[in-house]
């Protein structure tokens, strides 16, 4: 007997969810068309989509403000 969910029954067609790459599990690639078919030749994975976008990210200043430096001998002279 053959399992078949009920959007493949009533002709609809299932977008696939983007899965972790079992052949390379700590790199963050996945396969955006499903399941890791890498072993058996299958398309290769992609990098994961951001989940930030760069507007979340703080502000940071391009240059350091000025540097007070102490007058006087230097440990370094």
């Amino acid at each position: 007997m053959v399992m078949v969910d009920e959007s493949t029954r009533a002709g609809g067609h299932r977008i696939p969810q983007p899965a972790p790459c079992a052949a390379h599990p700590h790199s963050g690639l996945v396969h955006v068309d499903g399941i890791c078919r890498c072993f058996f030749g299958g398309p290769a994975p992609e990098f994961a989509p951001p989940t930030i976008s760069v507007d979340d990210l703080p502000t940071v200043r391009a240059f350091h403000p000025p540097v007070d430096l102490p007058e006087g001998p230097s440990i370094w002279s």
